[in-house]
Parts: C-alpha cells; structure tokens; sequence
C-alpha cells in the first residue's frame, strides 16, 4: 500500500510540475493559431483585392485594345482618302493640260 501511495503522489507531484509547462505551451500554441488564421484572413483578402484589380486591368486593356483598332482603322481609311484625292487631283490635272493644249490648237 505504501508503494502505490508513493507512487500517485510522485506521480501528482510530476504532474503538478509540468502542468505549468503544458500550459504554457499549449497558450503558446493557440496565440500561433490565433496569428495563423489572421494571416489567413489578410492573405484572402489580399487575393480578393488582387482578382478585382486584374479583372478591372482585363477590362481596361480590353477597352484600350478596342480603341487602338478603332483607331488603326480610321487611319488607314484616312490614308486612303487622302490618296485617292491626290490620284484625283493628278488626273484633272492632267486633263486640264490636255485640254489646253487641244484648245491651244
């Protein structure tokens, strides 16, 4: 009997030794979790702020893309025009020197 007395109480006195160690530990442990899921909850808003920006970024290249086709095409018709004027132009040019010289004669 004596045996198992010393036995619980030095196993009591083990126990109320390291409990403070365990919970010590285990207060540790839930500050760590604790900071875990707030940077859980920073990095997802972080990914929700950073998908926004790139689809405002897609939509945004996507208007400027539009634009810039828009305005090639103008250009080119521009070019075109302008071309075609100056053919224009050469040609009654042309006619009008024929015509002089025929009623010169």
């Amino acid at each position: 009997m004596w045996v198992l007395v010393t036995l619980v109480c030095s196993s009591y006195h083990k126990g109320a030794k390291t409990a403070p160690i365990v919970i010590a530990k285990f207060t540790r442990l839930e500050a760590k979790v604790a900071i875990a899921k707030n940077n859980e909850t920073e990095a997802r808003a972080m990914v929700a702020i950073a998908l926004h920006k790139k689809k405002v970024a897609k939509r945004s290249a996507e208007k400027v893309r539009v634009a810039q086709h828009v305005a090639n095409a103008r250009a080119y018709n521009y070019k075109n025009a302008l071309v075609i004027s100056w053919l224009a132009f050469v040609v009654l040019f042309i006619f009008s020197l024929v015509s002089r010289e025929v009623g010169l004669r």
